[in-house]
C-alpha cells in the first residue's frame, strides 16, 4: 500500500503533465500577471527555451533529477552560469508542481556547482581608447558611460537622453535595475567631453548588443567579462581613492563586494592616463607604443 500511495501522485501528475515549452508559456503568463518587466520576461523565456529544446518530446513529469543534473553539467558555460540556469529551472519546476504538472521539484535534488572567483578583467587605457574610437557614433556615449560611470550592461541598454541630468549626473532609475540600486553617478570631466561630442541615443536591447559586438570586433579586443564596469571601478579607486563614494556609485551596499568582484590592481600612472581619455587625447593613447631599438 505504501508503494501504491507513493506511485499514485506520480501517475496522476504524468496524466496531467505538459511539455517544458508549455510550462514555460504558463510561467510567462504568470510573470506578466505579476507585472514583471518585459525585458525580465524575455530573458527568462530565452534562457529556459534552451532547456525546452533539449527535452522536446518529454513532459515535465517524465524528467528526472539525474537528467537535469547531467544536462546542466554539459552546458558550455561557467559554473556561475550553470547555477543561474539551475535557479531558473527550479522556478519552472515549482510552477509546474503548483499546477500539478509534476509531482515534485526535481531541481531541489541537484546541488549547485562549486564556483571559484574568476580573475577580474579590465581594459588597459590603450584598449579603452581603441574601443571608444572604434564604436559607431550612435553608440560612443554608451561606451563612454560604461567606462567612466561603471553602469551595468542592463543599465546601459536602457539609457536615454533623459538619463543625463543638467546637474552633471547620470541617473540610474530603480525601474531600470535591481533591488534598491537607484542612484546617481557623477559625470567626470573626461566623460563630459565625450557626451558633448556624442549625445546619448535611445537604443533597443538588440541594437545595443549588436553595436557592442561590432565595437569590440572593430577594436580587435579580447573581451573580459564585465570589462566596462570592472575598468571603471579599478581606475576610479586607484585615481580618486574615495572608497565610500565609489561603493555608492557602483550601487553596492558594502565595500566587500567591490573588492571581491570588481576591483583589479592598477598603477596610479595608468589610472591617470585612463581618466585623461577624451575625444582629443584618445587617438594618441590608442596608438601602439614604439618599441626600444
Amino acid at each position: 500500500m505504501d508503494a501504491v500511495n507513493t506511485a499514485i501522485p506520480v501517475w496522476q501528475a504524468r496524466q496531467r503533465s505538459i511539455s517544458p515549452a508549455g510550462a514555460i508559456e504558463g510561467l510567462m503568463v504568470e510573470k506578466q500577471r505579476e507585472r514583471r518587466s518585459v525585458r525580465y520576461i524575455q530573458d527568462i523565456r530565452h534562457r529556459l527555451s534552451i532547456f525546452a529544446k533539449a527535452f522536446e518530446g518529454r513532459t515535465m513529469a517524465e524528467i528526472s533529477a539525474i537528467e537535469v543534473r547531467d544536462w546542466l553539467r554539459k552546458l558550455p558555460v561557467t559554473h556561475i552560469s550553470q547555477n543561474n540556469m539551475r535557479r531558473l529551472l527550479s522556478v519552472l519546476f515549482s510552477f509546474a508542481v503548483a499546477n500539478e504538472w509534476c509531482a515534485e521539484n526535481v531541481v531541489l535534488k541537484i546541488k549547485p556547482a562549486i564556483t571559484t572567483l574568476e580573475k577580474i578583467g579590465i581594459l588597459t587605457p590603450k584598449e579603452a581608447a581603441q574601443l571608444l574610437l572604434s564604436a559607431d557614433k550612435e553608440f560612443t556615449a554608451h561606451i563612454a558611460i560604461g567606462l567612466f560611470c561603471g553602469l551595468r550592461r542592463s543599465e546601459l541598454e536602457r539609457l536615454t537622453p533623459k538619463s543625463i541630468r543638467d546637474s552633471g549626473l547620470v541617473e540610474v532609475d530603480v525601474r531600470k535595475t535591481r533591488g534598491n540600486a537607484r542612484r546617481f553617478v557623477k559625470i567626470r570631466p573626461n566623460l563630459k567631453a565625450w557626451l558633448d561630442s556624442f549625445p546619448v541615443q535611445s537604443l533597443t536591447t538588440k541594437q545595443f548588443r549588436t553595436l557592442l559586438d561590432n565595437s569590440i570586433e572593430a577594436a580587435g579586443l579580447k573581451w573580459p567579462k564585465n570589462a566596462l564596469r570592472h575598468s571603471f571601478c579599478s581606475y576610479a579607486l586607484a585615481h580618486e581613492k574615495n572608497l565610500n563614494e565609489l561603493v555608492l556609485e557602483m550601487g553596492h551596499t558594502n565595500p566587500h563586494t567591490l573588492f571581491a568582484h570588481y576591483r583589479e590592481l592598477v598603477t596610479p600612472a595608468d589610472a591617470e592616463t585612463y581618466w585623461s581619455i577624451t575625444p582629443k587625447t584618445a587617438p594618441e593613447i590608442a596608438q601602439p607604443q614604439p618599441t626600444a631599438s
